[in-house]
């Protein structure tokens, strides 16, 4: 039989957590631990207090979970307002909003204020920091799919990868200029070109 906690760890995030998401019981460590993709010795430490509840820990539970904890009132919530406390029957209808797949007009509102986001951030930066943007921009995004393991996706996110490119002057050999490209642009033009689509570019 389970021992029960110690009291300063009764009401361990984790453990109220644990509690949560279980229908009739609390889940396991293990069975957390493999709900929201972290270590069983990252729950085992959080619920002993010999580590706190970090923002990498924090996010991911709230995407496996849709459960936000809430410092000041030591309790999870379903609701960045915290209005709606979190409970099993908000964590299994997140779980079911997570496999339903999204309307069309869900889809297009999704990439629009997506697209939107990036273009704000654009018009704003201060053009010095421009470049350095995209590069974040065009990371974080590879990291993406990457942590999604989209491997179908390698080869075109290899060449949209922004990179700079060094003119120089024909007579002389002075650098001219520098721009940002990106493979593709070859990849494409080489295949108009060549009249296929098929294609392709060593960088």
């Amino acid at each position: 039989m389970a021992r029960p906690p110690r009291p300063e760890n009764a009401n361990n995030p984790l453990r109220q957590l644990r509690g949560r998401i279980g229908k009739r019981a609390p889940v396991t460590q293990n069975q957390l631990a493999e709900i929201c993709a972290l270590s069983l010795d990252t729950i085992r430490s959080i619920e002993a207090g010999r580590r706190s509840l970090g923002l990498p820990t924090r996010q991911k539970i709230l995407e496996a979970t849709g459960a936000r904890w809430s410092d000041k009132n030591r309790d999870w919530f379903v609701s960045a307002d915290e209005s709606l406390p979190f409970d099993f029957a908000a964590y299994r209808a997140y779980r079911r909003f997570l496999i339903e797949e999204p309307s069309d007009d869900q889809k297009t509102r999704d990439l629009g204020i997506l697209r939107a986001k990036i273009e704000f951030l654009l018009e704003e930066i201060p053009t010095r920091f421009r470049h350095n943007l995209l590069l974040r921009l065009n990371d974080s995004l590879e990291q993406c799919q990457k942590a999604f393991r989209l491997k179908q996706l390698s080869d075109f996110f290899d060449t949209t990868r922004p990179r700079l490119m060094i003119l120089r002057r024909s007579k002389g050999g002075e650098i001219a200029a520098v721009q940002r490209y990106y493979p593709i642009e070859f990849q494409m033009a080489r295949s108009k070109n060549a009249k296929r689509s098929d294609g392709q570019v060593t960088d």
